[in-house]
């Protein structure tokens, strides 16, 4: 899905870690990646570089877009095996890609990346939101089926998982950015309706 926005992510495979800086410079792009779209961005290159210790430099944006490099480790007396912080890597990918539309650090600039902290922000909370609404679901679901299976409570309850079921996928299809990882196998059965398995009395 990364291509509708980044025709290309690469990292510099000589150096150490480079699969962690692989998946660190993928996962800065997947947070920009609906924000890209609904503005129309687009990246050829999405690609690491290592700054020289004199260089006070974070990333660079070359062609407004066609080749974009960000900085993910620091570079300094103590090697270059430490990465930047998240949150610092993606406030320069956001500087970075509003240079597309703009060179210099004018009014305009500074305008438009706000506007795009600000998108990051409010998908960031709205995805926190959602997360504890799956994890309340997931739990609701969980023990409706436990008291069901052990005969606690009989009434009209294959009805109310299945509303409850049918209440966590809307919410993936609305959000799909979200997504419930359930390992414990036993949990993966519990939330999954099976009438055919439901005893009745």
């Amino acid at each position: 899905m990364l291509r509708n926005v980044f025709g290309h992510i690469t990292v510099m495979p000589h150096l150490h870690n480079a699969g962690e800086a692989l998946a660190l410079l993928t996962r800065l792009a997947r947070i920009v990646e609906p924000i890209m779209i609904s503005r129309g961005l687009f990246v050829e290159h999405l690609t690491e570089f290592l700054p020289q210790p004199e260089e006070r430099l974070l990333g660079r944006n070359y062609g407004q877009g066609w080749w974009i490099c960000i900085g993910l480790r620091k570079n300094n007396h103590r090697g270059i095996n430490q990465f930047r912080p998240e949150e610092d890597l993606l406030g320069t990918l956001l500087h970075e890609l509003t240079h597309n539309l703009f060179g210099r650090h004018g009014a305009d600039f500074h305008g438009y990346l706000k506007g795009l902290k600000d998108q990051v922000m409010i998908a960031s909370r709205r995805d926190r939101e959602m997360a504890a609404t799956i994890k309340t679901t997931t739990t609701a679901m969980v023990g409706v089926r436990r008291l069901w299976e052990d005969g606690t409570i009989t009434a009209s309850i294959p009805g109310l998982v299945a509303g409850l079921h049918r209440s966590y996928h809307q919410q993936q299809q609305h959000h799909p950015v979200v997504a419930l990882q359930v390992e414990d196998q036993a949990t993966a059965a519990a939330i999954t309706p099976q009438p055919s398995t439901i005893p009745r009395k």
